[in-house]
């Protein structure tokens, strides 16, 4: 029998776009190799449930002689602000967010994401594809630039697909976190499970056997990678106890300035002293309850508040840490709310939404991109000029996550080449091309 050929088999592997096999160097292609991660620091925040965002940054009224959109318009207008093309609605505790943030904001409207089922279009919105089996931007650029990261990318549920190009990690609380940086220390007092010379034998044995196993050239591509990973992990526990040093004894408080209780500031405290420590790239924060098929009105106002609180904490937070100037920020749902009221008064399924993208110190936030009709149907835009045009083509979830590549430097990154989103040719970021009004 032929010698089995490692080499060759990665390489064709590779070349059938089984990433979960591809080799080491290839995922650490611009990997920060040692030390704490200091660049820009990615955030994803989903609006699980699919969110209205004609009650938040696609305002609608009421059109004469169709159903009503909003029972907010009966009394009050869309909300404009000084010096910006964005609006917003009189809805919830949107004032607090659009008049604080829109100098840091860029607001995409009319996101067809061709979708009314729930996983359907959560997986379309944070991975561009519509099948299974495309990885998460957080996952992706986590495999382009924390590998060398023992959190590279981090998450609290959700789309999180890696599609075996990197790892990521669900946090929960600090105690985990504490358990999981200083692995030999007793939970409770001073004590440890082994003294320092024991743990030195231990160690030793533990790394000479790794180091046996890992020379065997006849292992599966697969066993490699999971001994590479183990490896890797081991190498940087010291980065996990520069992150444990900085843990507090607990978390920031689930109730909001509104009395909400409101799980996304934990979440958000907890990327951030991960980011802080420099363990990790990517973090993927969720906010639930968008779902509101019965009474829309009171059942939304809750959820969008406090995906607004969060927001909010998350930039008050990193500015603290004095990283605010590192963070990029995108906000999604899989989809939004029909254009009008179902007989419980709730609002069902609608495939048009909204992207936020939020970072600080550039010059192409405080602009509004896409548009959507009265009755809030996308509009087709010109890619070129970002203008609407009837020749034109509808914004779709790959144009989000190609340009959400675009932002963070990895276009051209070997594992982007694996999953490509087709012909997506849209420069949200060119500061040139003026905000397209909505209708």
């Amino acid at each position: 029998m032929a010698k089995f050929d490692r080499r060759q088999f990665l390489k064709l592997m590779g070349m059938a776009g089984l990433t979960a096999v591809a080799p080491l160097p290839l995922r650490r292609a611009y990997a920060q190799s040692t030390g704490p991660y200091t660049g820009p620091l990615y955030v994803q925040i989903a609006a699980e449930g699919g969110w209205d965002v004609t009650s938040f940054c696609d305002p609608k009224v009421n059109p004469g002689g169709a159903p009503i959109i909003n029972q907010w318009a009966t009394t009050s207008g869309v909300q404009t602000i000084a010096g910006s093309p964005i609006e917003y609605a009189p809805y919830a505790v949107n004032q607090a967010l659009f008049d604080r943030f829109h100098d840091d904001m860029l607001v995409v409207n009319g996101v067809d994401a061709l979708t009314e089922s729930h996983d359907t279009g959560v997986r379309h919105n944070w991975s561009g594809r519509i099948s299974p089996g495309y990885p998460s931007w957080a996952a992706l650029v986590a495999s382009a630039y924390g590998t060398e990261m023992p959190l590279g990318f981090i998450t609290n549920g959700g789309y999180r697909e890696t599609a075996g190009l990197t790892q990521y990690t669900l946090l929960g609380d600090t105690g985990a976190l504490r358990n999981l940086a200083r692995p030999n220390a007793v939970p409770w007092g001073d004590n440890v499970y082994h003294e320092a010379d024991e743990l030195d034998v231990i160690t030793r044995y533990r790394s000479e056997r790794l180091a046996a196993l890992r020379s065997d050239t006849d292992l599966l591509p697969r066993t490699q990678a999971n001994m590479d990973a183990l490896l890797q992990a081991r190498s940087t526990n010291n980065q996990l106890i520069a992150l444990a040093d900085i843990l507090p004894d607990e978390l920031v408080s689930s109730t909001d300035t509104d009395g909400n209780t409101n799980y996304l500031l934990q979440q958000a405290q907890l990327a951030l002293l991960c980011f802080q420590a420099g363990v990790s790239v990517s973090a993927h924060l969720q906010m639930w309850g968008f779902d509101t098929h019965e009474d829309h009105d009171a059942e939304h106002h809750a959820p969008l508040s406090m995906l607004v609180r969060g927001i909010e904490y998350l930039w008050d937070t990193a500015e603290a840490m004095g990283i605010d100037d590192r963070l990029v920020v995108v906000v999604n749902s899989e989809f939004g709310r029909t254009p009008w009221y179902n007989d419980e008064n709730g609002k069902d399924h609608w495939p048009i939404g909204s992207t936020l993208f939020m970072r600080r110190g550039v010059d192409w936030t405080n602009r509004v991109i896409g548009a959507t009709t009265e009755t809030h149907e996308a509009q087709s835009l010109d890619p070129t000029t970002l203008q609407i045009s009837p020749s034109g083509v509808r914004i779709e979830p790959k144009d989000i996550q190609q340009a959400l590549r675009t932002l963070a430097g990895i276009e051209s990154h070997a594992n982007a080449a694996l999953f490509p989103l087709n012909d997506s040719s849209f420069d949200f970021f060119d500061a040139s091309l003026g905000s397209t009004q909505t209708s």
